[in-house]
């Protein structure tokens, strides 16, 4: 349970510092970086959603059983 905590309080303060230093980040990455990993996230995402997508629909198809 307290590695659960510790993990969580990981995660968090990772994600404070980043958007603490934001303005930072983006003009060390410039225009270019920061669309670069847009896309790049954005792929991601689309990847994610095609997967449960995927196994969605295969979750229905294997449960559907046709009377006969």
């Amino acid at each position: 349970m307290i590695a659960v905590g510790g993990a969580a309080l990981t995660a968090l303060m990772l994600v404070w510092l980043t958007l603490d230093r934001s303005a930072l980040i983006h003009r060390m990455l410039g225009a270019n970086g920061v669309g670069a990993i847009t896309r790049l996230m954005g792929c991601i995402l689309a990847c994610i959603a095609a997967r449960m997508t995927i196994m969605g629909t295969s979750e229905i198809v294997s449960n559907h059983h046709v009377p006969g």
